[in-house]
């Protein structure tokens, strides 16, 4: 899809360039109104799917563009990194969206809308906690652990955009992310307990000569390439890192345990958010009654044997111990009891 967009926008153009008989053209530049940032695995593509619902979302063609995070630095592991992208490469995916909104304008009036009221959102679900390449940065040199993160970064661009999270309980997350990742790997509930002992130790082991918050972005804190990453639902960790770069009033907050319960009410509360105006009870009803997108039974290709791999109640306990005192800080933090996923 995005390629074939892209390609649309080249002959879009290339056709401008022929009609003014000169080399000159031009185009609708557009940046992200909106990030959904966090976190993988609890449901962030249902979120896209259903923010997308609403008639003045021009849907993204590219879910997890990664710019802030991965495109635009050489990762730590060898095996990820990619020429750095410049900040222009970013802005033309955009290009695409943005004539797309140019031919939406039936209806604007001036008067009642100044700007036009088309939005575009930049959903990256691994932006909150994924800053693996601050090592490499000359202005973290020396340092022990991240001066700037992916916020600053965003806000330098964007410091008015809107942030969408949706959490999980960390143990069902972690669990998720086992099931759902390097599918070619035989996939046992004796192997997800192996590897959350020998990453949960290897953790604690990088606390004892780290501050957590540096282990928490460090990339090698744990296995590289293993399907189980206990850092990424220390949520408490990177939302106090969030909040201190942007006002709290700019982020909405929601667990994938309300969204999967109550879908429409939820897109409501997000629209509202964005400062969209409602929407009617038709598309409320399709938001309702879309299907679950990206389980790890579609990512594995697997059937249903994925699907219904159960963890045992050991390691359950395992990961909970783990994650509670961050559980309790996260309380504590947004106020609601029920981010202690008990």
């Amino acid at each position: 899809m995005f390629k074939k967009d892209f390609d649309s926008m080249r002959n879009i153009l290339k056709e401008r360039s022929r009609s003014s008989g000169t080399e000159e053209t031009w185009r609708i530049r557009c940046l992200p109104y909106f990030y959904l940032i966090g976190m993988p695995r609890s449901g962030s593509t249902d979120l896209t799917y259903s923010i997308g619902f609403h008639p003045y979302v021009i849907r993204s063609r590219l879910k997890e563009f990664k710019y802030w995070n991965r495109a635009r630095l050489q990762h730590p592991a060898v095996q990820l990194r990619n020429y750095p992208h410049e900040l222009r490469h970013y802005v033309e995916t955009f290009d695409y969206m943005g004539e797309i909104s140019r031919n939406f304008t039936k209806g604007f009036t001036r008067q009642e809308y100044p700007y036009h009221p088309m939005i575009l959102g930049d959903e990256s679900p691994s932006y909150m906690f994924d800053f693996d390449a601050w090592e490499q940065l000359d202005v973290h040199k020396g340092l022990s652990e991240p001066r700037f993160t992916t916020a600053h970064y965003i806000k330098q661009l964007t410091p008015r955009a809107k942030f969408i999270i949706t959490l999980r309980n960390p143990a069902d997350r972690l669990f998720s992310d086992y099931k759902a990742f390097y599918t070619t790997q035989h996939k046992t509930a004796r192997d997800f307990d192996e590897l959350v002992r020998v990453n949960i130790n290897l953790f604690n082991n990088c606390t004892k000569t780290r501050t957590v918050r540096a282990c928490a972005y460090s990339y090698n804190s744990t296995l590289p390439f293993q399907p189980v990453r206990p850092r990424v639902g220390i949520y408490y960790i990177y939302l106090v890192d969030w909040f201190a770069t942007y006002p709290r009033d700019q982020f909405y907050i929601t667990r994938l345990e309300d969204f999967a319960e109550k879908k429409s009410a939820v897109a409501s509360e997000i629209f509202e958010f964005l400062e969209l105006p409602p929407v009617s009870d038709d598309i409320l009803f399709e938001i309702d009654k879309d299907t679950v997108h990206n389980t790890a039974v579609q990512r594995s290709g697997k059937g249903t044997t994925v699907g219904e791999l159960l963890m045992w109640d050991s390691t359950k306990k395992i990961i909970q111990d783990f994650y509670r005192p961050w559980n309790d800080k996260l309380v504590q933090l947004l106020g609601d009891d029920k981010y202690s996923f008990s």
